[in-house]
């Protein structure tokens, strides 16, 4: 793979800002200075977990001992989460983790041109998963973006083809990629909105029709797909993929649908799921916000609206103080920590603010 440079591509390119109006804040949302503090602890907490190699201290118990395991989709996770949050461009455990998981990226053998995040890390050096080259192909657009060391923009286009190839005609895609074997159909919930996430940031980038239009056609056809089963699972990084500048205006009611999904479990007192557990809720505010940030029937707004400041006490309250977010719950792993638990609220956290969902003093 080509080393990592600074990629001569204008920050503007990615447009990240939606054009929105200002909301309202709750009377009951967090101060905004609060809300920073919590962001910036998080990510601290993130860029302190990046040992010398690139890898992160990916997960501890309750007294913050190191345990085994390892996953590369939420290390591009932890990146994704990171590039958003300015102060932590040019740190060198940025530079790290990026590099990190750039040498994971190599060429498919059988499909010439494309390129895909295999999964040494975890041990498994001949698979790749397609969400793991989404999410990553998205955080190393977003710090392209920002003028971050990211791998070159052949190499992304590379990852860009790989994604395009794991997926049928109609719009649906593979999971994972077997070397010697080939594409395999294993059912995902979160990837195909990660690779469409991915799809669309690179189209950003390089202004290629062809991302978008296999971007789109996933969206497409997870929609009619849950339309026709009655089924929609809360599914927050396809509401994330659709608020995109460049992806269309999604059919009627999916955004809705996927709306009342994330809302279906909460114990109405700001967790999201009955089990208070962190992430879930996490995961599903930054659906919530994602939603908010898009066209959206007037009840679905509301709906989302009152969820989001009760959400974010939620998950201030359950912030340590150096910044870490624990599994929660009252489960025997409820003290556990895994950066994916954090790198979500850090996500939230900064939409919260993008959207100034927060009271100024």
């Amino acid at each position: 793979m080509a080393g990592l440079r600074h990629p001569a591509l204008g920050a503007a390119a990615l447009g990240l800002s939606l054009l929105l109006g200002a909301p309202r804040a709750q009377a009951d949302a967090p101060q905004c200075q609060a809300l920073t503090s919590a962001a910036d602890r998080a990510a601290t907490a993130l860029l302190s977990r990046v040992e010398a190699d690139g890898r992160f201290r990916y997960r501890e118990d309750a007294q913050g001992q190191p345990l085994p395991g390892y996953n590369l989709v939420r290390h591009a996770g932890a990146l994704y989460a990171l590039a958003a949050h300015p102060p932590s461009l040019g740190e060198p455990a940025l530079q790290r983790a990026t590099t990190f998981l750039a040498a994971s990226l190599r060429p498919v053998p059988d499909w010439p041109g494309s390129s895909a995040l295999w999964s040494d890390a975890e041990g498994h050096s001949q698979r790749a998963k397609l969400g793991a080259s989404g999410l990553a192909l998205a955080a190393f657009a977003a710090l392209a973006a920002a003028g971050e060391p990211a791998p070159p923009l052949p190499d992304l286009q590379a990852l860009g083809r790989f994604i395009v190839q794991m997926q049928d005609d109609d719009g649906r895609f593979h999971m994972r990629y077997v070397q010697g074997v080939g594409a395999l159909r294993r059912h995902s919930l979160y990837y195909p909105g990660e690779a469409a996430l991915g799809l669309y940031r690179l189209a950003a980038l390089d202004g290629d029709a062809r991302w978008v239009l296999a971007a789109d056609r996933a969206l497409r056809v997870l929609a009619e797909q849950r339309a026709r089963e009655r089924r929609w699972p809360p599914d927050h990084w396809a509401l994330i993929a659709a608020a995109e500048p460049l992806a269309p205006q999604w059919q009627a009611g999916a955004r809705e649908a996927l709306v009342t999904a994330l809302l279906a479990e909460a114990d109405g007192q700001g967790a999201l799921t009955g089990d208070g557990r962190s992430t879930p809720t996490a995961t599903r505010l930054e659906g919530l916000l994602a939603a908010l940030s898009s066209p959206l029937a007037a009840v679905s707004r509301q709906q989302a609206s009152d969820a989001v400041a009760p959400a974010l006490r939620f998950l201030l309250g359950l912030q340590r103080p150096e910044g870490t977010l624990p599994a929660g719950g009252a489960g025997a792993m409820a003290g556990e920590h895994r950066i994916d638990y954090t790198q979500h609220a850090l996500s939230a956290f900064l939409e919260a603010l993008r959207q100034g969902r927060c009271l100024r003093s």
